[in-house]
């Protein structure tokens, strides 16, 4: 077991933190885990509001903003119950939520589904939040909906 050192300046020297290397790598395995376990259930709630969004707002015409000045509520309730769905394979099966992302790969799909694997639904789910916040901050800018 090695024993890390840091300096006062927070970089590796003189202060003994007596963190072994072991278990801080154990540590940031396990936070990048639920990290991208928490950025997929993000990326859902980004899909799912930005279709929303640019849905309700070609519908009525009103900004994303106006629309959750009108219904917070409805707003907040249809996040969580994305989060919460996209949590209930983790409840119903018993299996941890980074062992079911991680038996989602590639291997066992039709050669036809075979692109709809993690890392695509992490990386679509990254561009929802951008386009989100993009679609948000443009509306911000022009003062009015833009769809």
């Amino acid at each position: 077991m090695q024993v890390v050192k840091w300096d006062r300046a927070g970089g590796p020297g003189g202060l003994r933190a007596g963190v072994s290397t072991s278990v801080l790598a154990a540590l940031l395995a396990s936070l990048t885990a639920r990290a991208r376990a928490a950025q997929r259930v993000n990326g859902r709630v980004a899909m799912w509001a930005f279709l929303a969004a640019v849905a309700a707002e070609s519908a009525s015409g009103r900004s994303v903003l106006e629309q959750l000045a009108a219904a917070p509520l409805s707003v907040a309730a249809t996040a969580a119950l994305i989060a919460v769905g996209s949590n209930a394979p983790k409840f119903a099966s018993g299996v941890s939520l980074s062992s079911l992302i991680a038996s989602a790969s590639r291997e066992g799909l039709p050669p036809q589904l075979r692109f709809f694997n993690k890392t695509h639904e992490l990386w679509v789910g990254r561009v929802a939040m951008l386009g989100f916040v993009g679609l948000v901050g443009t509306e911000l800018v022009l003062r009015r909906a833009l769809f």
